[in-house]
Protein backbone atom coordinates (compact mmCIF):
# COMPACT_ATOMS: atom_id res chain seq x y z
CA UNK A 1 0.00 0.00 0.00
CA UNK A 2 1.54 3.52 -0.89
CA UNK A 3 1.69 6.53 1.55
CA UNK A 4 -0.46 8.40 -0.74
CA UNK A 5 -3.51 5.17 -0.06
CA UNK A 6 -2.59 5.48 3.53
CA UNK A 7 -3.88 8.93 3.11
CA UNK A 8 -3.91 10.56 7.42
CA UNK A 9 -4.41 7.28 8.59
CA UNK A 10 -2.13 6.66 11.42
CA UNK A 11 0.41 3.55 11.82
CA UNK A 12 -1.25 1.02 14.33
CA UNK A 13 1.33 -0.58 17.40
CA UNK A 14 3.29 1.09 20.22
CA UNK A 15 6.13 2.24 17.52
CA UNK A 16 3.03 4.62 16.71
CA UNK A 17 5.01 8.36 16.88
CA UNK A 18 2.41 10.93 18.36
CA UNK A 19 1.54 14.74 17.42
CA UNK A 20 -0.05 15.64 19.93
CA UNK A 21 1.19 19.20 21.33
CA UNK A 22 4.24 19.79 23.26
CA UNK A 23 2.57 20.04 26.21
CA UNK A 24 0.61 17.18 26.21
CA UNK A 25 3.69 15.19 24.39
CA UNK A 26 5.73 16.11 27.38
CA UNK A 27 3.36 14.06 29.64
CA UNK A 28 3.47 11.02 27.14
CA UNK A 29 6.74 11.03 27.31
CA UNK A 30 6.66 11.02 31.25
CA UNK A 31 4.56 8.00 31.07
CA UNK A 32 6.77 6.35 28.55
CA UNK A 33 9.70 6.44 31.08
CA UNK A 34 7.79 5.52 33.59
CA UNK A 35 6.58 2.38 31.80
CA UNK A 36 10.27 1.75 31.14
CA UNK A 37 11.92 2.37 34.27
CA UNK A 38 9.16 1.02 36.79
CA UNK A 39 9.53 -2.78 34.21
CA UNK A 40 5.87 -1.80 32.44
CA UNK A 41 6.42 -5.11 30.37
CA UNK A 42 5.39 -7.44 33.66
CA UNK A 43 2.87 -4.83 35.10
CA UNK A 44 -0.90 -6.61 36.03
CA UNK A 45 -2.61 -4.03 34.27
CA UNK A 46 -1.14 -1.81 31.37
CA UNK A 47 -3.77 -1.73 29.28
CA UNK A 48 -3.12 0.90 26.31
CA UNK A 49 0.39 1.61 27.58
CA UNK A 50 2.61 2.95 24.69
CA UNK A 51 0.42 3.12 22.17
CA UNK A 52 -1.11 5.28 20.04
CA UNK A 53 -4.61 5.54 22.20
CA UNK A 54 -5.03 8.74 24.42
CA UNK A 55 -3.23 8.68 27.12
CA UNK A 56 -6.59 9.24 29.03
CA UNK A 57 -7.12 5.39 27.98
CA UNK A 58 -4.11 4.44 29.82
CA UNK A 59 -4.78 2.60 32.76
CA UNK A 60 -4.41 4.50 35.95
CA UNK A 61 -4.51 8.35 34.48
CA UNK A 62 -6.72 10.55 34.44
CA UNK A 63 -6.32 13.66 32.67
CA UNK A 64 -8.16 17.07 31.86
CA UNK A 65 -10.36 18.75 29.58
CA UNK A 66 -6.81 19.65 27.97
CA UNK A 67 -5.57 16.67 27.75
CA UNK A 68 -3.00 16.90 30.42
CA UNK A 69 -2.40 14.14 33.01
CA UNK A 70 -4.28 15.16 36.32
CA UNK A 71 -4.28 12.02 38.00
CA UNK A 72 -1.94 8.83 37.57
CA UNK A 73 -2.76 5.56 39.71
CA UNK A 74 -1.20 2.39 39.98
CA UNK A 75 -1.96 0.14 43.09
CA UNK A 76 -0.54 -3.63 43.45
CA UNK A 77 0.92 -3.22 39.36
CA UNK A 78 3.78 -4.97 39.70
CA UNK A 79 5.84 -1.32 39.90
CA UNK A 80 9.79 -2.57 39.86
CA UNK A 81 12.37 -0.70 38.97
CA UNK A 82 12.77 3.44 40.22
CA UNK A 83 10.73 6.39 39.71
CA UNK A 84 11.97 8.47 36.90
CA UNK A 85 12.81 12.13 37.33
CA UNK A 86 10.39 12.62 33.97
CA UNK A 87 7.78 12.67 35.95
CA UNK A 88 8.25 16.32 37.11
CA UNK A 89 7.59 17.25 33.81
CA UNK A 90 3.61 15.98 34.38
CA UNK A 91 2.76 20.40 35.71
CA UNK A 92 -1.03 19.51 35.92
CA UNK A 93 -0.66 16.58 38.36
CA UNK A 94 -2.84 16.51 41.31
CA UNK A 95 -2.79 12.91 42.44
CA UNK A 96 0.55 10.60 42.34
CA UNK A 97 -0.35 7.00 43.41
CA UNK A 98 2.58 4.56 43.14
CA UNK A 99 1.60 2.18 45.80
CA UNK A 100 2.47 -1.50 47.08
CA UNK A 101 4.59 -2.34 44.49
CA UNK A 102 8.86 -2.86 44.17
CA UNK A 103 10.12 0.28 43.41
CA UNK A 104 13.01 1.03 45.19
CA UNK A 105 16.18 4.41 44.77
CA UNK A 106 15.78 7.16 46.08
CA UNK A 107 12.67 9.69 46.03
CA UNK A 108 13.31 12.11 43.22
CA UNK A 109 13.61 15.53 44.52
CA UNK A 110 12.32 17.25 41.19
CA UNK A 111 9.02 16.21 41.96
CA UNK A 112 9.37 18.89 44.67
CA UNK A 113 8.44 20.72 41.32
CA UNK A 114 4.89 19.41 40.62
CA UNK A 115 3.17 22.44 42.60
CA UNK A 116 0.12 21.49 41.69
CA UNK A 117 0.05 18.25 43.39
CA UNK A 118 -2.77 17.48 46.34
CA UNK A 119 -1.95 13.92 47.25
CA UNK A 120 1.18 12.17 47.15
CA UNK A 121 1.25 8.13 48.01
CA UNK A 122 4.85 6.19 47.60
CA UNK A 123 4.05 4.01 50.37
CA UNK A 124 4.32 -0.27 50.47
CA UNK A 125 7.32 0.18 48.20
CA UNK A 126 11.26 -0.80 48.42
CA UNK A 127 12.69 2.87 48.53
CA UNK A 128 15.80 3.90 50.31
CA UNK A 129 17.23 7.38 50.75
CA UNK A 130 16.11 10.07 52.31
CA UNK A 131 13.06 12.06 52.19
CA UNK A 132 13.35 14.92 49.95
CA UNK A 133 13.22 18.94 51.66
CA UNK A 134 11.89 19.90 48.35
CA UNK A 135 8.97 17.98 49.08
CA UNK A 136 8.27 20.53 51.23
CA UNK A 137 7.69 23.10 48.19
CA UNK A 138 4.30 21.07 47.38
CA UNK A 139 2.23 23.57 49.60
CA UNK A 140 -1.03 22.62 47.88
CA UNK A 141 -0.69 18.66 49.42
CA UNK A 142 -3.40 17.57 51.68
CA UNK A 143 -2.20 13.99 51.78
CA UNK A 144 1.45 12.33 52.00
CA UNK A 145 2.22 8.88 52.41
CA UNK A 146 5.44 7.32 52.45
CA UNK A 147 4.84 4.31 54.74
CA UNK A 148 6.21 1.26 54.39
CA UNK A 149 9.21 1.67 52.64
CA UNK A 150 13.16 2.03 53.86
CA UNK A 151 13.89 5.71 54.24
CA UNK A 152 16.36 6.93 56.31
CA UNK A 153 18.06 9.88 57.78
CA UNK A 154 15.85 12.50 59.59
CA UNK A 155 12.26 13.89 58.74
CA UNK A 156 13.15 17.19 57.10
CA UNK A 157 11.80 20.29 58.87
CA UNK A 158 10.55 21.58 55.35
CA UNK A 159 7.44 19.43 55.94
CA UNK A 160 6.43 22.32 58.07
CA UNK A 161 5.38 24.22 55.18
CA UNK A 162 2.97 22.28 53.92
CA UNK A 163 -0.07 24.02 56.03
CA UNK A 164 -3.33 22.46 53.55
CA UNK A 165 -1.79 18.98 55.24
CA UNK A 166 -4.33 16.76 56.30
CA UNK A 167 -2.52 13.08 56.60
CA UNK A 168 1.56 12.81 57.02
CA UNK A 169 1.83 9.23 57.33
CA UNK A 170 6.09 8.30 57.12
CA UNK A 171 5.39 4.85 59.32
CA UNK A 172 7.14 1.36 59.22
CA UNK A 173 10.65 3.21 57.67
CA UNK A 174 14.28 3.43 59.06
CA UNK A 175 13.93 6.86 60.13
CA UNK A 176 15.77 8.39 63.13
CA UNK A 177 16.67 11.72 64.72
CA UNK A 178 14.15 13.56 66.73
CA UNK A 179 10.08 14.57 65.31
CA UNK A 180 10.75 18.15 63.97
CA UNK A 181 8.71 20.99 66.09
CA UNK A 182 8.15 22.79 62.29
CA UNK A 183 4.89 19.52 61.95
CA UNK A 184 3.24 21.67 64.61
CA UNK A 185 2.66 24.19 62.15
CA UNK A 186 0.28 21.74 60.33
CA UNK A 187 -2.60 22.88 61.81
CA UNK A 188 -5.24 21.02 59.51
CA UNK A 189 -3.55 17.81 60.29
CA UNK A 190 -5.78 14.88 61.47
CA UNK A 191 -3.52 12.18 61.23
CA UNK A 192 -0.06 11.91 61.81
CA UNK A 193 2.37 8.46 61.99
CA UNK A 194 5.26 8.23 62.41
CA UNK A 195 5.35 4.97 64.23
CA UNK A 196 7.91 1.68 63.84
CA UNK A 197 10.82 4.07 63.25
CA UNK A 198 14.12 4.79 64.50
CA UNK A 199 12.90 8.30 66.08
CA UNK A 200 14.51 9.35 69.25
CA UNK A 201 14.63 12.55 71.39
CA UNK A 202 11.51 14.31 73.27
CA UNK A 203 7.90 14.88 71.50
CA UNK A 204 7.47 18.43 70.81
CA UNK A 205 5.27 20.26 73.05
CA UNK A 206 4.15 22.21 69.29
CA UNK A 207 2.52 19.05 67.98
CA UNK A 208 -0.34 20.14 70.76
CA UNK A 209 -1.24 22.67 68.04
CA UNK A 210 -2.62 20.53 66.04
CA UNK A 211 -6.02 20.99 67.46
CA UNK A 212 -7.46 18.89 64.42
CA UNK A 213 -5.96 15.61 65.05
CA UNK A 214 -7.31 12.53 65.60
CA UNK A 215 -5.16 9.84 64.87
CA UNK A 216 -1.44 10.69 66.61
CA UNK A 217 1.00 7.29 66.26
CA UNK A 218 4.41 7.44 67.59
CA UNK A 219 4.50 4.10 68.74
CA UNK A 220 7.65 1.78 68.35
CA UNK A 221 10.59 4.64 67.99
CA UNK A 222 13.30 5.34 70.40
CA UNK A 223 11.07 8.73 72.33
CA UNK A 224 12.31 9.85 76.05
CA UNK A 225 11.21 11.95 78.16
CA UNK A 226 7.71 13.13 79.21
CA UNK A 227 4.76 12.82 77.35
CA UNK A 228 4.22 17.13 77.26
CA UNK A 229 1.55 18.32 78.50
CA UNK A 230 0.14 20.07 75.51
CA UNK A 231 -0.97 16.99 74.38
CA UNK A 232 -3.93 17.45 76.25
CA UNK A 233 -4.98 20.27 73.94
CA UNK A 234 -5.79 17.63 71.44
CA UNK A 235 -9.78 17.08 72.15
CA UNK A 236 -10.93 15.42 69.04
CA UNK A 237 -8.20 12.69 69.41
CA UNK A 238 -9.69 9.26 69.12
CA UNK A 239 -6.57 6.77 68.51
CA UNK A 240 -3.15 8.01 70.79
CA UNK A 241 -0.39 5.80 70.45
CA UNK A 242 2.35 6.19 72.45
CA UNK A 243 3.47 2.15 72.83
CA UNK A 244 6.85 0.96 72.70
CA UNK A 245 9.20 3.88 73.43
CA UNK A 246 11.51 4.55 76.70
CA UNK A 247 9.12 7.52 77.62
CA UNK A 248 9.25 8.19 81.34
CA UNK A 249 7.56 10.43 84.32
CA UNK A 250 3.66 11.11 84.98
CA UNK A 251 0.88 10.64 83.56
CA UNK A 252 -0.13 14.44 82.20
CA UNK A 253 -3.70 15.01 83.92
CA UNK A 254 -4.36 16.90 80.86
CA UNK A 255 -5.59 13.77 79.43
CA UNK A 256 -8.58 14.14 81.09
CA UNK A 257 -9.35 16.61 78.60
CA UNK A 258 -9.11 13.61 75.41
CA UNK A 259 -12.67 12.45 75.75
CA UNK A 260 -12.88 11.43 72.23
CA UNK A 261 -10.01 8.66 72.72
CA UNK A 262 -11.22 5.20 71.62
CA UNK A 263 -7.99 3.99 71.73
CA UNK A 264 -4.61 4.17 74.21
CA UNK A 265 -1.59 2.75 73.63
CA UNK A 266 1.38 3.21 76.51
CA UNK A 267 2.57 -0.12 77.15
CA UNK A 268 6.74 -0.17 76.90
CA UNK A 269 7.56 2.87 78.39
CA UNK A 270 8.54 3.84 82.39
CA UNK A 271 5.51 5.90 82.85
CA UNK A 272 3.83 6.77 86.06
CA UNK A 273 0.56 7.65 87.65
CA UNK A 274 -3.02 6.57 86.43
CA UNK A 275 -5.23 6.75 82.79
CA UNK A 276 -8.34 8.90 83.40
CA UNK A 277 -11.04 7.38 82.79
CA UNK A 278 -13.14 7.42 80.03
CA UNK A 279 -16.50 9.57 79.84
CA UNK A 280 -20.06 9.04 80.00
CA UNK A 281 -21.33 8.72 76.78
CA UNK A 282 -18.31 7.32 75.24
CA UNK A 283 -17.47 3.66 74.95
CA UNK A 284 -16.81 2.48 79.02
CA UNK A 285 -14.53 -0.86 78.26
CA UNK A 286 -10.93 -0.28 79.61
CA UNK A 287 -8.46 1.16 77.24
CA UNK A 288 -6.06 -1.74 76.03
CA UNK A 289 -2.24 -1.53 76.19
CA UNK A 290 -1.54 0.80 79.36
CA UNK A 291 1.18 -0.82 80.76
CA UNK A 292 0.20 -1.95 83.83
CA UNK A 293 -1.03 1.83 85.02
CA UNK A 294 -4.14 1.89 86.65
CA UNK A 295 -7.24 4.18 86.11
CA UNK A 296 -7.46 7.41 88.04
CA UNK A 297 -10.40 7.35 90.73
Amino acid sequence: MSESTLGRLPFCGSAFVSHDSAPTGADRDALVALYQAAGGQDWKNKMHWLTARPIREWHGVEVNENGRVTQLKLIVNGLIGEIPTELSSLSDLQVLYLIDGKLSGEIPPELGNLLGLQELSLAGNQLSGEIPPELGNLLGLQELSLAGNQLSGEIPPELGNLLGLQELSLARNQLSGEIPPELGNLLGLQELSLAGNQLSGEIPPELGALSYLRKLLLNSNRLTGPIPPELGNLTYLQWLFLGENDLMGKLPSEFSRLTDLTELSLEGNRLTGCVPPKKEGRMMNPYSNLGGLPFCE
